[in-house]
């Protein structure tokens, strides 16, 4: 994986030292803390005001491969198919209960 200080070190000149810092502290939250892109812009983006923010962010995505992405986002889910199989044991329930109900005697 990459570092924060090699992903400095492939930065670009930046002339703003607000948006450098931003960067800085963007890196460091992104790659070693853990923290999601967007928050890691965020939070560097308020602590020295720095705009905007899809700057940082592009800078960010510039010096870090895509595969580091590739390799934190996260596993889809497969609820879809456990909320039909529900649905459909519901159903199956519904129908069963209903089918009792029409074929119990008037008391």
């Amino acid at each position: 994986m990459i570092t924060k200080e090699e992903a400095m070190a492939n930065l670009p000149y930046i002339e703003d030292k607000a948006i450098y810092q931003a960067v800085s502290l963007a890196l460091w939250l992104l790659i070693d803390k853990g923290r999601p892109l967007k928050a890691s812009v965020d939070i560097a983006a308020g602590k020295f005001t720095a705009r905007p923010k899809v700057g940082i962010e592009r800078l960010i995505r510039e010096v870090v491969p895509a595969e580091f992405f590739a390799v934190r986002q996260a596993p889809v889910k497969k609820t879809i198919g456990h909320r039909n199989q529900r649905m459909d044991a519901m159903t199956a329930l519904s129908n069963k209960h209903m089918a009792s109900i029409a074929t119990e005697p008037d008391k």
